[in-house]
């Protein structure tokens, strides 16, 4: 292989495991490294076929990367293996490599999913050919959480009127300021947003809401948390009865009387006749 395009092999190499390194707060993506390696009986491992030492370069790469090492022997034919229990032999669980030989180059891939750092060796000339392999583990991050403590699934709401939900929630890797909370109700007469984006306040939580105008029976109040690496917890809480039809009174008993009826109930308390309009009659 050319020298040069050696070099930019090893650059690139370099290069993408920066990038994963300072990738933020979610897991590394799994990210394709290739590397190139010289080896050498007596001389022992080199990135190009002129730094070739004793012990070999450190290699370094991101846990759950796709490893790919593309392998030239100097003089001798070789393998590569990663040692990872320490025993200084190649054993099964362990990346390692068909044998490479002068004029017959070898490639092994993996993904580096144990992270640690461990030593490489050539099977066939341990005593010269090795070097360290490390794979550094990657930052996780878990998605934050969020319980709902009202409503709690016995209430009966009325629409159009105001009730105040309550909440708590937190994150491994960030403070409540950093969260983000959106409320949102759903149910088979309607569903809608309730607020958000809102920002994160110590716990407890509370928004005023005022329900929206609908008849159900199924409403479900949902909080979803966001973290600042886009990760989501949420959490939900029934309103079993959302009212919003006022009553109508059809009748009643005894019934209302009417006005002529009040009317005559009126003349029949006045016993003398002219009450009624008659004339007195004349002697």
């Amino acid at each position: 292989m050319d020298r040069s395009i050696a070099a930019i092999v090893v650059m690139v190499t370099v290069l993408a495991s920066a990038l994963v390194s300072g990738a933020g707060l979610g897991p590394a993506p799994r990210t394709a490294v290739t590397i190139t390696l010289y080896g050498d009986t007596n001389q022992g491992w080199g990135f190009t076929d002129t730094t070739i030492t004793t012990p070999g370069p450190t290699i370094t790469v991101n846990q759950s990367d796709s490893v790919t090492i593309n392998l030239y022997s100097v003089g001798g034919k070789h393998n590569w293996f990663a040692d990872y229990n320490g025993n200084g032999q190649p054993d099964a669980g362990e990346p390692i490599s068909p044998d490479f030989d002068t004029g017959t180059p070898g490639t092994l891939t993996f993904d580096a999913t144990t992270a640690g750092s461990f030593t490489y060796y050539c099977d066939y000339h341990s005593s010269k050919m090795y070097g360290t392999f490390v794979v550094q583990a990657t930052s996780t991050n878990t998605p934050p959480t969020a319980t709902l403590s009202m409503p709690d699934g016995a209430q009966h709401w009325t629409g159009g009127t105001m009730h105040r939900i309550w909440w708590n929630m937190s994150d491994a890797e960030d403070a409540n300021a950093a969260l983000t909370v959106f409320l949102n109700y759903t149910s088979a007469g309607g569903s809608g947003a309730i607020a958000g984006p809102l920002p994160g306040t110590p716990n407890p939580i509370s928004f005023d809401w005022t329900v929206a105008s609908l008849d159900a029976g199924d409403v479900v109040v949902n909080l979803t948390v966001v973290d600042s690496a886009g990760l989501r917890g949420w959490a939900d809480a029934s309103v079993p009865v959302v009212d919003s039809t006022p009553p109508v009174v059809a009748g009643g008993s005894p019934a209302r009387p009417g006005p002529l009826a009040c009317k005559k109930s009126r003349a029949a308390a006045g016993s003398p006749a002219h009450s009624l309009g008659t004339r007195p009659s004349t002697p």
